[in-house]
C-alpha cells in the first residue's frame, strides 16, 4: 500500500483505539482525576505550532488512563505511542490543534468527572471524526492514487 493509504489507516486505528479506552475508562475516573490529563492539555495547547505538539496531545490520554487505573490500556498506548508519534512526525504539517482543541478538552473532563461516560465518548467521538476528516480527506486522493 501506498503511505497515504497507509496513513489513511493509522488514522482510523488511533481514532478506534482512542475511542475504546475512553469506553473501558470514562466510568472510573475519580474526582479531580482528570487533573494531569488538564494539565497535559494546556502544555499541548501552548505547543499547538511546534513539532512537539501530538506528543503533549498523546500525553493527555495517558494521563486518562492512568487515572482510571486502567494498566492494560495504558500498555496498549505505550506500544502504539511510537508508531502514532513516528506518523504523526511525518504529517506534522497536517496534524494541528482544532480551534475547538481547548473547549472539546475540558468538556470531556468534565463529563468524566461527572461520571458521563456515555456523553464522554459521544464528545470525543465527533471531535476525532471532525479533526481527523480534515486530514484523511486531503490524504485519500493520494491514497487511491498509488
Amino acid at each position: 500500500p501506498s503511505i497515504a493509504r497507509i496513513m489513511v489507516d493509522m488514522f482510523a486505528m488511533r481514532r478506534a483505539l482512542v475511542l475504546e479506552v475512553i469506553r473501558l475508562t470514562a466510568g472510573r475516573i475519580p474526582k479531580g482525576g482528570t487533573q494531569g490529563a488538564r494539565i497535559a492539555m494546556a502544555r499541548a495547547w501552548s505547543l499547538r505550532d511546534q513539532p512537539s505538539y501530538a506528543r503533549e496531545d498523546f500525553e493527555v490520554m495517558r494521563h486518562i488512563v492512568e487515572a482510571a487505573q486502567f494498566t492494560p490500556g495504558l500498555w496498549l498506548l505505550n506500544r502504539v505511542a511510537e508508531i502514532w508519534l513516528d506518523a504523526a512526525s511525518s504529517l506534522r504539517f497536517m496534524i494541528l490543534a482544532p480551534e475547538d482543541y481547548v473547549q472539546t478538552h475540558t468538556r470531556f473532563f468534565d463529563l468524566l468527572e461527572k461520571g458521563e461516560a456515555d456523553a464522554a465518548v459521544a464528545l470525543m467521538s465527533s471531535y476525532l471524526e471532525r479533526h481527523d476528516r480534515k486530514i484523511v480527506d486531503a490524504l485519500t486522493p493520494l491514497a487511491r492514487a498509488s
